[in-house]
């Protein structure tokens, strides 16, 4: 009897690939269009999280904003800026 269930391991295989391209495609275009700050991110968010900065930032989004507002100490507008512009 064929089930539905049969197609799951497949599906969940797809799903991270096309997931993994997402991360790929987005660190490409962060260090094209900002060269070097991903470095420093991915860095950043290992030691808090142990996770990469642009799996983190596609997961939870909210909490990375919040994240990034504190490593670039967002007491002035032009860091709040910086950090919600990486973000959108």
């Amino acid at each position: 009897m064929y089930s539905d269930y049969d197609e799951l391991p497949e599906l969940i295989h797809r799903k991270r690939i096309v997931f993994n391209k997402l991360i790929e495609t987005t660190e490409k275009y962060i260090d094209t269009t900002h060269p070097g700050i991903l470095n420093r991110l991915n860095w950043y968010f290992f030691q808090k999280y142990r996770e990469n900065f642009v799996e983190r930032l596609l997961t939870k989004p909210e909490s990375t904003l919040n994240d990034l507002l504190d490593y670039y100490g967002a007491d002035t507008i032009d860091k709040a800026d910086t950090a919600k512009y990486l973000i959108y």
